[in-house]
């Protein structure tokens, strides 16, 4: 009965810092590429680890997909993405002293 009305205030909101997962590269340790085809290998990049790591991959649900042990004396490592299928996964790369996060994507 009365109308409607309506106001737009541009930058009324600003956002610092993370939004959500973002990919983690502190130094040289993280994915190389986050968009992949299916049966692609995933290259983690792993030269400034600094001990010994584990590497854990998730589906969107949480469940455990992949786990290993990454050395600190090898610069990079392949995983295969043959039996994963197409969607968002998740990564964690742990020692005691470093953690890194990241997701990527198969299509």
């Amino acid at each position: 009965a009365q109308g409607t009305a309506s106001r737009t205030i541009k930058n009324m909101i600003t956002i610092h810092g993370a939004t959500g997962i973002e990919d983690s590269r502190i130094g040289e340790v993280g994915l190389r590429n986050s968009l992949l085809s299916q049966g692609e290998e995933l290259e983690f990049v792993t030269s400034d680890l600094k001990e010994a790591s584990s590497l854990t991959i998730h589906n969107l649900k949480g469940h455990l997909l992949h786990a290993e042990t990454l050395s600190a004396s090898k610069p990079s490592v392949r995983i295969t993405t043959e039996n994963l299928s197409s969607g968002m996964y998740i990564y964690m790369i742990k020692s005691s002293t470093q953690q890194f996060f990241g997701k990527f994507i198969i299509k």
